[in-house]
């Protein structure tokens, strides 16, 4: 084969979607293989664009999306280059806000058929299954008791973060499939990833999927005065359970979340002291994009018990220390750019769509209240990927609407 038919555009295209199907696929389970094969997928990618450069305005995400996403890098790169240290600021610029967001670019530029969407979808659900898999197995190993934090081969709290993300998409195929037979397995394959949030024990993320249900719900369904009377009924029924069985492990979990002595609470709150404190020294733009790890020894308050954490367990938190004021305002712009964008359209043939955009939004960021979830390679990627077939999803239905 010569070199100029090995660089077709055929090619490229294909070369492209196979890298980004096994980055789908092991995407869950393994960050360096993942990593591996993301990065095939960008070099197929740069290729095609470069025998097909016309068509570069493809791989773009709608304008508003993208004016929200060119704000938020703007704010990090300015941040960066105004802070104690430019050359790690830059650093995280590239890996945290260019890198890990080439899912999106790549799937809305190289995959344009919906067999093809599908079919990457599949991938990226089987390998949250597959790590699955390996999370039951430790488990059971573990004598099936909980508390175990069982994550498979991630940390339990990116785990988490994925569970959140694909528990709430799976609820959006409940709510809007018509046809009864695969709303059937969207219920099963749900009741299993929340089998899987369940064994993980992050609370958290528990609070993140049950209230992202109820507003998933409430834009999902016409009659919803019907379903918050549910909502109602089941945490009616969920109450009286936890009082009939107060002993258990899992309603201790669950009760610890409104108890403000709770150590990790405490952690949290002295940890958001020292990030506002951070932010009052450095109000405008912040410490630096990448720093807080380095400047939290010298905020540190004196009654943490957790001297070396590099993050400030909150997403909003993190973002206030290290962007100040002008990366804060950007950050809240984008996330709650992309909730309005998912509901401000809703024509009935892209609605699903734009739903899984708000399920993949809140299952990070609602989370992310307590957790940093946007500093997670692996849950980052993995919410880049789904906004990128989302997107992708709902471009073609916007087009075969026309």
């Amino acid at each position: 084969m010569s070199i100029r038919a090995w660089m077709s555009t055929e090619t490229m295209e294909k070369g492209t979607f196979a890298c980004l199907a096994m980055f789908a696929l092991v995407s869950s389970c393994s960050v360096a293989l993942g990593n591996i094969f993301l990065g095939l997928s960008l070099l197929f990618g740069l290729g095609y664009l470069y025998v097909d450069f016309r068509s570069r305005k493809r791989g773009l995400p709608p304008r508003g999306i993208l004016v929200v996403i060119l704000l938020l890098w703007a704010a990090v790169i300015v941040s960066a280059l105004f802070s104690a240290d430019v050359v790690k600021g830059m650093g995280a610029f590239f890996d945290k806000c260019l890198y890990r967001s080439t899912p999106m670019f790549l799937i809305l530029f190289a995959v344009r058929k919906p067999e093809k969407i599908v079919f990457l979808a599949k991938c990226l659900l089987a390998s949250v299954l597959i790590n699955g898999c390996v999370a039951v197995y430790q488990f059971v190993a573990a004598g099936m008791v909980l508390g175990g934090r069982y994550a498979g081969f991630l940390n339990y709290m990116h785990y988490a973060t994925i569970l959140s993300m694909t528990f709430l998409c799976l609820w959006i195929g409940v709510l809007k499939d018509t046809v009864p037979r695969r709303r059937c397995l969207w219920g099963a394959l749900m009741a299993v990833t929340g089998g899987l949030l369940l064994i993980d024990y992050t609370r958290g993320a528990w609070l993140g999927a049950a209230i992202g249900m109820m507003v998933l719900g409430l834009f999902a369904v016409r009659q919803r005065l019907k379903m918050l009377l549910a909502y109602a009924c089941v945490l009616a029924v969920a109450m009286g359970l936890m009082a009939s069985f107060p002993e258990m492990p899992m309603v201790q979990r669950i009760v610890s979340v409104a108890d403000s002595n709770e150590q990790s609470h405490m952690e949290r709150k002295l940890l958001w002291q020292s990030a506002e404190q951070m932010f009052e020294d450095n109000p405008l733009l912040g410490i630096g994009p990448g720093r807080f790890k380095d400047c939290y020894p010298d905020y540190i308050s004196p009654l943490a018990k957790e001297p070396h954490l590099t993050h400030a367990h909150s997403n909003f938190m993190h973002m206030l220390a290290e962007g100040g004021a002008v990366g804060e305002l950007a950050f809240i712009i984008f996330v709650f750019y992309l909730l309005y964008f998912s509901v401000s359209r809703r024509e009935r043939h892209g609605e699903t769509a734009r739903l899984c955009i708000m399920a993949a939004v809140l299952g990070i960021m609602l989370h992310g209240l307590t957790e940093y979830t946007w500093g997670a390679s692996v849950s980052v990627k993995f919410f880049w990927t789904v906004l990128g077939l989302a997107l992708a999803w709902a471009r073609f239905n916007d087009n075969a609407a026309e």
